[in-house]
């Protein structure tokens, strides 16, 4: 598999065209597949809102993180932009839009219908899955009793078109979305606690099937790489990855990365959040893992997936 990437700039154009940065580009070969697959990626986003008879905490909360945390980027807020994506993604022709969580900021009314609006009304295929945000709130931070209360919501939004064919031996979950894509799947995994959620494990161990169907994972906590490290202990001043010398991954987190890294696993990228910047290495030696900067000030990235017989150079920073 071949890779090459360009970096992202400003978008300068006619009014509204600067909501969006220019994308950051990705090029990925496959061998199995016969044509190129555009995938649009969105991250943290982080729309932070509440309808006026919310809850008090709810209403402080979009006050705060959509003012000084989120406040508005060039004249549009996080809001004003989640729209946006999508009519991007059917502009450059995607085939799909991954969101890696963080969409939202927190699990308000106002929030959730936005989300849920956004997907439904889509012109492109979304695969969504929750990042720590999404379903949080800074004042009931990943409580279970919070998420309990709210897991219907994100159960209807991640399933919002139920599963398809391929895909129906497996029980409906907020915690993953297997999306068949005709030659590999998007296998769109929860690991918002900085874990993999149990049915996520259970799952991984029908898809990730050695010489099965090619598999691309979306999560949004990155897993550790040797060269991701060191960015994100200067950006977070923490190093907020799953493994290495990151955080200890939980005997469900362990079991789905031996899956995933094994010598004959499906899987054949990572694409991820949380970390609010863009990055490109290998997890072993043929899964590349891609992260894209925050959507919150326009960013996306746009991964073209092509035939190994496309002529694509060599990413230069890359073996």
């Amino acid at each position: 598999m071949k890779r090459k990437h360009t970096s992202a700039i400003i978008a300068a154009g006619p009014a509204g065209s600067a909501a969006l940065k220019e994308p950051s580009r990705y090029y990925l070969k496959l061998e199995v597949i016969t044509r190129k697959y555009t995938i649009m990626h969105v991250t943290d986003v982080h729309v932070a809102t509440a309808y006026p008879d919310e809850s008090e905490e709810f209403l402080k909360e979009a006050e705060l993180r959509g003012g000084a945390y989120f406040p508005p980027e060039r004249g549009f807020s996080a809001a004003d932009r989640l729209p946006m994506f999508f009519e991007k993604a059917a502009e450059t022709g995607a085939d799909a839009v991954l969101l890696t969580g963080d969409i939202i900021d927190f699990a308000s009314r106002a929030n959730l219908d936005r989300l849920s609006d956004a997907l439904a009304a889509s012109p492109v295929k979304a695969v969504y899955c929750l990042g720590n945000h999404d379903w949080s709130s800074m004042y009931n931070y990943h409580s279970p009793e919070h998420a309990a209360a709210i897991a219907a919501n994100f159960d209807r939004i991640v399933n919002r078109s139920g599963a398809s064919d391929n895909a129906a031996c497996l029980p409906l979950s907020p915690h993953y979305r297997l999306e068949d894509m005709g030659e590999f799947y998007i296998f769109a995994v929860d690991d918002s606690c900085d874990r993999i959620d149990p049915a996520a494990l259970e799952a991984a161990k029908t898809i990730f099937v050695p010489g099965g169907k090619p598999v691309l994972v979306a999560c949004h906590v990155p897993f550790w790489s040797q060269t991701l490290e060191a960015p994100t202990r200067d950006y977070w001043r923490s190093v907020i990855l799953i493994g290495g010398s990151g955080i200890a991954p939980d005997e469900n987190t362990r079991a789905f990365m031996d899956l995933m890294l094994a010598p004959d696993s499906p899987v054949f990228a990572v694409i991820a959040g949380h970390i609010h910047f863009n990055h490109e290495d290998m997890l072993n030696a043929k899964i590349v893992q891609i992260t894209t900067e925050e959507g919150h000030a326009g960013a996306y990235s746009v991964i073209k997936i092509e035939p190994e017989s496309e002529n694509v150079p060599r990413s230069p920073n890359l073996p």
